[in-house]
């Protein structure tokens, strides 16, 4: 599998520096060899990674085509696969559905952003309920900051569908788990940054000012980390 690793890289390397061309020509050499190998979860990982891209693209089609491959591999997989598996990939559905619901709302196509939206939901909150499933069996280390993540971005798309006392409900409660994570950064900036849009859609001014200054704080830190 050397070869095809080098490839799943070289694609990586690409992604990371917001060049989809280049890292699907990479991806689509390197998932031929996986499959040859018969190793279903390169093959599931690298699917994932070219739905990722295609979302990068906006091609929302072809993502959503790569992320139930994923999927149906991750759930083939049985009792070989990652524990986090299937989490994993209704969050990657959630995310390309958040992607469309983002492009269709840029078009003015509303009700069509709303469906997208509500999707999304639906594929977050079947990865949260993975992930607390994870956690009550105490195999995943990293499960409960990833509880948090995704009250995150079920708050993020409750905001984008104007339901703020949802997304201020699952923001509170990211933020309340993330806190115990000081190195997660960027929820922290994230929550954060939702924090302060809710509080200046409620009239929170001096929350949202405060707020914002944590968010600030935060995402710089990232970025001289």
């Amino acid at each position: 599998p050397g070869l095809a690793n080098v490839f799943n890289g070289l694609g990586s390397c690409y992604s990371s520096s917001e060049q989809p061309d280049e890292a699907l020509d990479y991806y689509f050499k390197a998932i031929k060899l996986y499959k040859d190998l018969n190793n279903k979860y390169r093959v599931s990982q690298l699917a994932n990674s070219i739905g990722v891209t295609y979302v990068a693209k906006g091609n929302f089609e072809e993502a959503l085509k790569y992320h139930n491959e994923a999927f149906q591999l991750t759930k083939d997989m049985g009792e070989e696969r990652p524990i986090w598996g299937l989490a994993f990939s209704y969050s990657s559905f959630g995310n390309a559905y958040e992607a469309k619901g983002d492009a269709e709302m840029a078009a003015k196509n509303i009700r069509g952003a709303g469906e997208s939206y509500q999707q999304s939901l639906k594929n977050f909150f079947l990865s949260l309920d993975e992930w607390k499933l994870i956690d009550s069996l105490d195999k995943y280390p990293m499960s409960a900051v990833t509880i948090g993540s995704s009250y995150i971005a079920i708050a993020a798309v409750y905001l984008k569908l104007n339901k703020i006392p949802q997304a201020r409900e699952y923001n509170n409660k990211g933020l309340l788990i993330v806190r115990s994570f000081p190195n997660d950064k960027a929820d922290l900036a994230g929550a954060y940054f939702l924090a302060s849009r809710i509080d200046s859609l409620q009239g929170n001014y001096i929350s949202a000012y405060k707020n914002f200054r944590l968010y600030i704080l935060y995402r710089d830190s990232i970025h001289n980390s």
